[in-house]
């Protein structure tokens, strides 16, 4: 079949729906536009959605995921998702946390450990330690990091791996990255660690 007559049906199957007016269903698709405000921005195409986990597939230079809108909450909060890293490569899984268009805090997951470092964007990142953590390829593990006050911990499992005295605002933005690696994806989300008071 040609290119024109593929074109051709798509047209009438829209139009069998939404009918033949096309101004007022620029109108309606639009409106509906509009409304819609995606949780998570896929920010390179090595991306899969499966069910309810995504994959995330890196190249060397990585595949991410961030909030389209969100920011963090006010007070303390975590950063949390589960996670399954695929034997392929030899990269790593990174959470970023705040972002703020100038340095970041990497929080790094690898085979058997966990690497924390700050980095700005024309250096390279600045270790601030490696800890052994219960990460082994193509087993799922749960991570939340969580800013309490001035400290960030970093828990695997439920099993804290380090807290480590930040001394940044916490308030940039958040994202998951990989490189040279697969990671499954699930349930990905920020939230308060205390109810806000009414």
């Amino acid at each position: 079949k040609t290119i024109a007559a593929i074109a051709d049906r798509r047209v009438a199957a829209v139009e069998a729906l939404l009918g033949n007016d096309w101004a007022k269903i620029d109108t309606r698709l639009e409106k509906l536009c509009k409304t819609v405000r995606p949780a998570w921005l896929v920010k390179h195409p090595e991306f899969v959605l499966r069910k309810d986990r995504w994959l995330l597939v890196g190249p060397r230079e990585g595949a991410s995921i961030s909030p389209a809108e969100l920011r963090p909450p006010r007070g303390d909060y975590a950063f949390r998702g589960k996670f399954t890293m695929e034997p392929m490569g030899v990269g790593q899984m990174l959470m970023n946390i705040d972002w703020d268009q100038k340095t970041v805090v990497d929080v790094a997951f690898q085979a058997g450990k966990v690497v924390l470092a700050t980095r700005d964007a024309k250096a390279a990142p600045t270790i601030v330690g490696s800890f052994a953590a219960d990460i082994q390829l193509g087993r799922a593990f749960d991570v939340s990091l969580e800013i309490v006050g001035p400290n960030l911990r970093i828990l695997v499992d439920g099993q804290e791996v380090t807290t480590w005295l930040h001394g940044r605002g916490m308030r940039g933005d958040l994202g998951v990255i990989c490189g040279d690696v697969m990671v499954w994806v699930e349930n990905l989300r920020v939230e308060p660690l205390t109810k806000s008071k009414k």
